[in-house]
C-alpha cells in the first residue's frame, strides 16, 4: 500500500479514518510495511505501528524510475463520469491533467481538491508513486500556452482522413517519451469550426474509432493506446 503526504519532515506519520479502514481490508498489521510517496516520484518505506501511527525510513528515500503516460487537455465530462476517468486514467499512467473549456462544452466547473483525493486513491491502489498534476480549468483561447512544453501534441480527430494512423503514432513513440507528449479531447459536441482550423494548423490529428466516443472513453482509450505503444517498442 501507498500512503501519499505532500510533505514528509517527520518520522511519525497519523494515519486518516479512511487509510485506517484500507488497510483493515488489506489484512495488514502492526510490524507490516507500507510506502509513503510525496506524490512526485520519491517514496520512503514505513513500518506500521499501534495505535494509527505509521514509522518513516526518511534516510533512505527510493525515487520511481516508471515512464508515466502522455498529458491529457479534455473537456470535463458531466456528473460521477469525471470522478470515474481521473480514476482509471492515474491507473493508466496519465502524467497531467489540464481541463479546457471549449466553445461547445457543457460543464465548466469542477472540485479540484476532490478530484485530487480520487487520484490520491486511484494512485495508491495502482502502486504509483508519482500523482498525475491536475492543473486549474484553462480557456481554449489559452491552449497555446500550456502545450508549448511539450514536443509533440495530439488531438483525436473523428474525420476519416485525420493526419495519423496507429503505425504513426508507434514511430512517434519509439523516439521520444510519452511524458513529452500531449493529447487534446474535445467535448461531446465535437470541435467548433474555429477550434478545429486551429487545431489542424498547431497539431497533429489521429482517429481513434469510426463513431464519436463519451470523453472519458476517449481520453482512456487513447492512453490504453499509447501504454500499448510503449510496451511494443520494448520487445
Amino acid at each position: 500500500m501507498i500512503l501519499y503526504r505532500r510533505e514528509i519532515r517527520s518520522p511519525w506519520i497519523q494515519l486518516e479514518p479512511k487509510e485506517k479502514s484500507h488497510l483493515r481490508s488489506l489484512r495488514l498489521k502492526e510490524g507490516d510495511t507500507l510506502w509513503v510517496s510525496d506524490g512526485n516520484s520519491h517514496a520512503y518505506k514505513g513500518i506500521l505501528r499501534n495505535d494509527g501511527l505509521v514509522e518513516v525510513d526518511l534516510q533512505t528515500p527510493f525515487e520511481e524510475s516508471k515512464e508515466q503516460n502522455v498529458a491529457i487537455f479534455s473537456a470535463l465530462p458531466s456528473g460521477n463520469r469525471l470522478d470515474k476517468m481521473l480514476d482509471m486514467a492515474t491507473q493508466l499512467g496519465m502524467s497531467q491533467f489540464f481541463p479546457v473549456i471549449y466553445q461547445r462544452s457543457e460543464r465548466k466547473d469542477w472540485n479540484k481538491e476532490r478530484m485530487e483525493r480520487i487520484v490520491m486513491q486511484a494512485g495508491s491502489q495502482s502502486q504509483r508513486w508519482s500523482l498525475p498534476k491536475l492543473h486549474p480549468i484553462i480557456p481554449f483561447s489559452e491552449l497555446e500556452r500550456y502545450t508549448s512544453s511539450f514536443h509533440y501534441v495530439f488531438y483525436l480527430d473523428v474525420n476519416p482522413h485525420a493526419n495519423l494512423t496507429l503505425t504513426d503514432l508507434l514511430n512517434y513513440v519509439q523516439n521520444i517519451s510519452l511524458e513529452e507528449m500531449a493529447l487534446i479531447v474535445g467535448p461531446e459536441g465535437g470541435f467548433s469550426e474555429k477550434e478545429k482550423q486551429y487545431l489542424e494548423k498547431h497539431f497533429l490529428g489521429f482517429r481513434l474509432a469510426p463513431n464519436v466516443l463519451r470523453i472519458e472513453t476517449a481520453v482512456l482509450s487513447a492512453l490504453s493506446v499509447f501504454f500499448v505503444l510503449r510496451e511494443l517498442i520494448k520487445k
